[in-house]
Protein backbone atom coordinates (compact mmCIF):
# COMPACT_ATOMS: atom_id res chain seq x y z
CA UNK A 1 0.00 0.00 0.00
CA UNK A 2 1.26 3.43 -0.96
CA UNK A 3 2.28 5.90 1.75
CA UNK A 4 -0.43 8.54 2.02
CA UNK A 5 -0.19 12.16 3.09
CA UNK A 6 -3.13 14.04 4.49
CA UNK A 7 -3.94 17.24 2.61
CA UNK A 8 -6.31 19.63 4.35
CA UNK A 9 -8.57 21.64 2.09
CA UNK A 10 -10.84 24.28 3.51
CA UNK A 11 -14.14 24.25 1.75
CA UNK A 12 -16.58 27.06 2.33
CA UNK A 13 -20.06 25.70 2.65
CA UNK A 14 -23.08 27.90 2.57
CA UNK A 15 -25.79 26.72 4.89
CA UNK A 16 -29.11 28.09 6.06
CA UNK A 17 -27.70 28.47 9.59
CA UNK A 18 -24.40 30.26 8.82
CA UNK A 19 -23.47 31.44 5.33
CA UNK A 20 -19.77 31.86 6.38
CA UNK A 21 -19.30 28.52 8.07
CA UNK A 22 -16.12 26.69 7.03
CA UNK A 23 -15.84 22.95 7.10
CA UNK A 24 -12.52 21.13 6.90
CA UNK A 25 -12.29 18.19 4.57
CA UNK A 26 -9.39 15.74 4.52
CA UNK A 27 -8.33 14.34 1.18
CA UNK A 28 -5.70 11.66 0.90
CA UNK A 29 -3.02 12.37 -1.68
CA UNK A 30 -0.50 9.81 -2.92
CA UNK A 31 2.83 10.17 -1.14
CA UNK A 32 4.37 13.68 -1.28
CA UNK A 33 4.29 14.10 -5.06
CA UNK A 34 2.32 17.35 -4.94
CA UNK A 35 4.88 18.73 -2.51
CA UNK A 36 7.65 17.74 -4.90
CA UNK A 37 5.87 19.45 -7.78
CA UNK A 38 5.45 22.59 -5.69
CA UNK A 39 9.17 22.60 -4.89
CA UNK A 40 10.10 22.16 -8.56
CA UNK A 41 7.91 25.11 -9.55
CA UNK A 42 9.41 27.15 -6.72
CA UNK A 43 12.92 26.31 -7.92
CA UNK A 44 12.03 27.41 -11.44
CA UNK A 45 10.60 30.68 -10.18
CA UNK A 46 13.73 31.34 -8.12
CA UNK A 47 15.92 30.57 -11.13
CA UNK A 48 14.00 33.02 -13.31
CA UNK A 49 14.50 35.74 -10.71
CA UNK A 50 18.21 34.89 -10.38
CA UNK A 51 18.67 35.00 -14.16
CA UNK A 52 17.06 38.44 -14.38
CA UNK A 53 19.24 39.68 -11.51
CA UNK A 54 22.36 38.35 -13.24
CA UNK A 55 21.37 40.01 -16.51
CA UNK A 56 20.91 43.34 -14.72
CA UNK A 57 24.22 42.92 -12.90
CA UNK A 58 25.99 42.03 -16.16
CA UNK A 59 24.53 45.06 -17.94
CA UNK A 60 25.70 47.33 -15.11
CA UNK A 61 29.16 45.72 -15.13
CA UNK A 62 29.46 46.12 -18.91
CA UNK A 63 28.51 49.81 -18.69
CA UNK A 64 31.06 50.35 -15.94
CA UNK A 65 33.69 48.59 -18.07
CA UNK A 66 32.82 50.82 -21.03
CA UNK A 67 33.24 53.97 -18.92
CA UNK A 68 36.60 52.75 -17.63
CA UNK A 69 37.82 51.91 -21.14
CA UNK A 70 36.44 54.93 -23.00
CA UNK A 71 36.48 57.68 -20.38
CA UNK A 72 38.20 57.21 -17.02
CA UNK A 73 41.49 55.56 -18.06
CA UNK A 74 42.03 57.64 -21.26
CA UNK A 75 41.33 60.87 -19.35
CA UNK A 76 43.74 59.94 -16.55
CA UNK A 77 46.48 58.90 -18.97
CA UNK A 78 46.00 62.14 -20.91
CA UNK A 79 46.16 64.08 -17.65
CA UNK A 80 49.48 62.39 -16.82
CA UNK A 81 50.77 62.83 -20.36
CA UNK A 82 51.16 59.08 -20.88
CA UNK A 83 50.76 57.23 -24.17
CA UNK A 84 51.56 53.88 -22.62
CA UNK A 85 51.71 52.54 -19.09
CA UNK A 86 53.15 49.25 -17.82
CA UNK A 87 51.63 47.76 -14.68
CA UNK A 88 53.48 45.79 -12.00
CA UNK A 89 52.19 42.62 -13.67
CA UNK A 90 53.82 43.63 -16.93
CA UNK A 91 50.53 44.54 -18.63
CA UNK A 92 50.97 47.24 -21.29
CA UNK A 93 48.14 49.77 -21.25
CA UNK A 94 47.55 52.17 -24.13
CA UNK A 95 44.63 53.91 -25.81
CA UNK A 96 43.48 54.36 -29.37
CA UNK A 97 40.95 56.71 -30.92
CA UNK A 98 38.83 56.10 -34.00
CA UNK A 99 35.49 56.90 -35.57
CA UNK A 100 32.58 54.50 -35.30
CA UNK A 101 29.73 54.49 -37.80
CA UNK A 102 26.88 52.18 -38.66
CA UNK A 103 23.71 51.74 -40.64
CA UNK A 104 20.54 50.17 -39.20
CA UNK A 105 20.24 46.45 -39.84
CA UNK A 106 17.54 45.15 -42.14
CA UNK A 107 15.90 43.41 -39.17
CA UNK A 108 15.68 46.64 -37.17
CA UNK A 109 14.29 48.43 -40.23
CA UNK A 110 11.34 46.02 -40.28
CA UNK A 111 10.23 47.49 -36.95
CA UNK A 112 10.91 51.16 -37.65
CA UNK A 113 10.07 53.23 -40.73
CA UNK A 114 12.51 55.90 -39.56
CA UNK A 115 15.39 53.41 -39.42
CA UNK A 116 14.44 52.02 -42.84
CA UNK A 117 14.57 55.53 -44.31
CA UNK A 118 17.97 56.18 -42.72
CA UNK A 119 19.33 52.90 -44.05
CA UNK A 120 18.13 53.70 -47.58
CA UNK A 121 19.53 57.24 -47.36
CA UNK A 122 22.87 55.87 -46.13
CA UNK A 123 23.15 53.44 -49.03
CA UNK A 124 22.30 56.24 -51.47
CA UNK A 125 24.95 58.47 -49.85
CA UNK A 126 27.59 55.77 -50.31
CA UNK A 127 26.61 55.33 -53.95
CA UNK A 128 26.82 59.08 -54.58
CA UNK A 129 30.15 59.47 -52.78
CA UNK A 130 32.32 56.93 -54.59
CA UNK A 131 31.76 54.18 -52.03
CA UNK A 132 29.41 51.94 -53.99
CA UNK A 133 31.84 49.04 -53.65
CA UNK A 134 30.89 48.83 -49.98
CA UNK A 135 27.35 47.87 -50.97
CA UNK A 136 26.82 44.18 -51.59
CA UNK A 137 23.74 42.92 -53.41
CA UNK A 138 22.46 39.59 -52.19
CA UNK A 139 20.01 37.80 -54.45
CA UNK A 140 17.98 35.09 -52.73
CA UNK A 141 15.96 32.49 -54.61
CA UNK A 142 14.00 29.86 -52.67
CA UNK A 143 14.61 26.50 -54.36
CA UNK A 144 14.57 23.00 -52.98
CA UNK A 145 18.34 23.20 -53.41
CA UNK A 146 20.30 26.40 -53.00
CA UNK A 147 21.42 28.29 -56.08
CA UNK A 148 23.46 31.48 -56.47
CA UNK A 149 22.70 34.29 -58.89
CA UNK A 150 25.32 36.41 -60.56
CA UNK A 151 23.47 39.46 -61.81
CA UNK A 152 20.37 41.60 -61.61
CA UNK A 153 19.53 40.51 -65.14
CA UNK A 154 19.11 36.97 -63.89
CA UNK A 155 16.75 38.25 -61.20
CA UNK A 156 14.51 39.90 -63.82
CA UNK A 157 14.69 36.83 -66.01
CA UNK A 158 13.66 34.55 -63.17
CA UNK A 159 10.83 36.86 -62.11
CA UNK A 160 9.60 36.75 -65.70
CA UNK A 161 9.51 32.99 -65.42
CA UNK A 162 7.44 33.11 -62.25
CA UNK A 163 10.13 32.53 -59.62
CA UNK A 164 9.93 34.36 -56.29
CA UNK A 165 13.14 36.38 -55.95
CA UNK A 166 14.18 38.76 -53.16
CA UNK A 167 16.91 41.37 -53.47
CA UNK A 168 18.79 42.77 -50.48
CA UNK A 169 21.49 45.42 -50.29
CA UNK A 170 23.96 45.04 -47.44
CA UNK A 171 26.92 47.02 -46.16
CA UNK A 172 29.57 45.28 -44.09
CA UNK A 173 29.85 47.04 -40.71
CA UNK A 174 33.65 46.79 -40.50
CA UNK A 175 34.13 47.97 -44.08
CA UNK A 176 31.84 50.94 -43.47
CA UNK A 177 33.65 51.93 -40.28
CA UNK A 178 37.03 51.64 -42.01
CA UNK A 179 35.79 53.79 -44.90
CA UNK A 180 34.36 56.47 -42.59
CA UNK A 181 37.62 56.53 -40.62
CA UNK A 182 39.59 57.06 -43.82
CA UNK A 183 37.29 59.90 -44.90
CA UNK A 184 37.41 61.64 -41.52
CA UNK A 185 41.16 61.33 -41.17
CA UNK A 186 41.67 62.83 -44.63
CA UNK A 187 39.39 65.75 -43.77
CA UNK A 188 36.58 64.86 -46.19
CA UNK A 189 32.94 65.58 -45.46
CA UNK A 190 30.79 62.84 -43.96
CA UNK A 191 27.13 62.88 -43.02
CA UNK A 192 27.75 62.20 -39.33
CA UNK A 193 24.07 62.10 -38.39
CA UNK A 194 23.20 59.66 -41.15
CA UNK A 195 25.85 57.16 -40.09
CA UNK A 196 25.76 58.05 -36.37
CA UNK A 197 29.47 58.83 -36.49
CA UNK A 198 31.08 58.91 -33.08
CA UNK A 199 34.72 59.60 -32.22
CA UNK A 200 35.60 56.89 -29.76
CA UNK A 201 38.61 56.32 -27.55
CA UNK A 202 39.18 52.97 -25.91
CA UNK A 203 41.75 51.42 -23.63
CA UNK A 204 43.87 48.48 -24.81
CA UNK A 205 45.52 46.16 -22.30
CA UNK A 206 48.12 43.70 -23.53
CA UNK A 207 48.69 41.07 -20.89
CA UNK A 208 52.23 40.70 -19.60
CA UNK A 209 54.09 37.43 -19.07
CA UNK A 210 53.34 37.57 -15.35
CA UNK A 211 49.63 37.05 -16.13
CA UNK A 212 50.18 33.90 -18.15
Amino acid sequence: MLTLQALIIIVALQTEVNMNEEVKMTIDVEDNKLGQLRNLILDMTKNEKAIEDLKSALAALQENQRLLSEVSIPEKMNELGLKEFVTNNGDKVSTRSFYTAYLPTKKSCEKSKELAMRRAAGITWLENNNAGTLIKNTLTIPFDRSDYSKSLGLKEELEGKGYLVSMDETVNARSLQSHINALKESGQNVNDELFKVYYKTETIIKKGKNDE
